[in-house]
């Protein structure tokens, strides 16, 4: 098929198929391929044809003849290039229509024309076991490298410190996560993990594994990203992201509304289908590997027994207006960071700043258990409603009861852990939007939902408990005595927890 060819018949394609694909909406200048004034030839027109005035058939012509020849380098575009997706889909139905013309000639193409149809979903579906077998991978791997960080199974170097002490017969149930099978590094350098020598050691090889692992992504960014380009399939990309987002967010409709709203501005009905296909068959692999443990598609899955009441608007409000302030701040200090990054030394030695940024970020982060585990167990740790079996110090209140409706348990007063846990928090809270600022932008995988959800989480989760405290000991006042008694469930920290997370991730996507 020769160029002129090709734009003729995707013209062609436009006015006559009937498919359902060609009757959804297209943007008005998507279906125009003309050059107009205001939109300048694309690279190598104007090396080719130097009397570009724009406007007319002939400049149209010579621009499909362009996008036509093959681009060096791999894929259809080069890096950083934006897909042009009704170009694609044009080619795409000129391809199809082109092979069902010749399935009645013989046998074989007519095989050729049934497998060409078939293999669109088959591709889907391997996506689709693909991202969710990779989900559970980074899931269980992320697990593990986090606690290879503090110490190690003995029973099985593979095993991270949970999964380590599952089937240990020496661990009682109020100390469940100390196990002998797991050993912390100093147990096994000096045998002994009692002592101000002990937490030096422990100390130096949390700093360590963290560089180890800081080196290794940005050598992999490094090796790698410069050969990361677009392939030009707008299937497989809108297929991609939606499975993506799926197995992340356990949502497989939401995955297909983000392919929809964000990767591309082209999506037909064949696309729709096969993308939510792909998320289905994502969120069933994820679901089937179970790599939380916990039979949920999410890390962060929540279950609130207490409804919350009309007046908890007003603390809502509190953190929506504190996701609003705490976005702008970002977004201003960063771009201010980034924009130093470039224009000085900095931005010429990634790898030196990454590995510098993960050394402060660990040396700080190691005194303090909420900033020493992984941004996601925190999270997880801050949504959970605190019950009678709960071991962590958010959850040590005084239990001044003696019965309590079933999967209820009244306010309590705050108790040494939980006062503890506050001023630490704290500290997590000031380390997270500072580290935060600095982090995004830098030649490393550092994502930006799960530090701004930690940062919200830590927000509301310190709010909720100063309201459950204000409604204890003053639940006679007026804003509280038409619906918390004594000794009632009234105010839920974690609540607040997911509603900071969600004001904090929610400016940013506004952004």
């Amino acid at each position: 098929m020769d160029n002129r060819g090709f734009q003729q018949g995707s013209f062609n394609s436009f006015q006559s198929s009937s498919s359902d694909e060609d009757l959804m909406d297209i943007p008005e200048t998507a279906m125009d391929f003309s050059m107009r004034d205001d939109v300048p030839p694309l690279d190598g027109d104007i090396e080719e044809d130097k009397s570009y005035n724009g406007g007319g058939i002939g400049a149209s012509n010579r621009m499909m003849d362009f996008l036509e020849e093959p681009i060096p380098g791999v894929g259809t575009y080069d890096d950083f290039n934006t897909i042009d997706w009704v170009r694609e889909k044009s080619r795409d139905r000129d391809r199809h229509r082109e092979i069902t013309n010749k399935s009645k000639e013989s046998t074989w193409a007519l095989i050729h024309s049934v497998s060409d149809a078939f293999s669109g979903w088959l591709l889907m579906l391997l996506i689709g076991l693909l991202s969710g077998s990779l989900a559970a991978l980074i899931d269980i791997s992320a697990h593990w490298m986090t606690d290879l960080k503090e110490g190690v199974c003995t029973g099985g170097i593979w095993f991270n410190h949970e999964h380590c002490c599952w089937n240990s017969k020496n661990v009682t149930f109020e100390d469940r996560d100390k196990c002998p099978e797991w050993n912390s590094w100093s147990q096994l350098i000096i045998s002994t993990d009692e002592g101000a020598f002990a937490y030096i050691v422990n100390y130096f090889m949390y700093v360590l594994w963290a560089l180890l692992f800081a080196f290794l992504a940005v050598s992999l960014v490094k090796v790698f990203a410069p050969y990361a380009c677009g392939s030009g399939i707008p299937e497989v990309l809108s297929a991609a992201a939606a499975a993506g987002v799926s197995v992340a967010f356990g949502a497989p409709i939401g995955g297909v509304l983000f392919s929809l709203e964000e990767v591309s501005y082209y999506f037909p009905l064949k696309t729709l289908w096969r993308s939510f296909f792909a998320a289905l068959v994502a969120a069933f692999t994820l679901r089937s590997i179970n790599p939380f443990g916990n039979s949920r598609l999410v890390l962060f899955y929540v279950e609130f027994h207490t409804p919350w009441h009309l007046f908890e608007l007003v603390p809502f409000i509190l953190l929506g207006i504190f996701g609003g302030l705490w976005g702008a701040l970002f977004i201003r200090t960063n771009i201010a960071w980034c924009r130093k990054r470039k224009t000085t030394q900095l931005g010429k030695y990634p790898v030196v700043e990454v590995l510098v940024v993960t050394a402060i970020t660990a040396v700080l982060a190691f005194p303090n258990e909420y900033t020493r585990m992984s941004t996601s167990e925190l999270i997880s740790e801050l949504f959970n409603d605190c019950g009678l079996l709960d071991s962590s110090k958010l959850c040590d209140y005084e239990n001044r009861f003696n019965t309590s409706k079933a999967g209820e348990l009244p306010d309590r007063p705050a108790g040494v852990g939980v006062y503890n846990a506050m001023w630490q928090l704290a500290l997590t809270l000031i380390l997270k939007i500072v580290i935060t600022i600095f982090t995004f932008g830098m030649k490393i995988p550092s994502g930006l939902f799960i530090p701004s959800m930690a940062v919200g989480a830590i927000t509301g989760r310190l709010l909720g408990v100063g309201m459950e405290q204000l409604a204890y000991y003053h639940h006679d006042w007026a804003i509280f005595n038409s619906w918390c008694s004594q000794g009632a469930d009234c105010i839920t920290p974690g609540l607040y927890a997911m509603v900071g997370a969600a004001a904090c991730l929610g400016e940013y996507c506004l952004h």
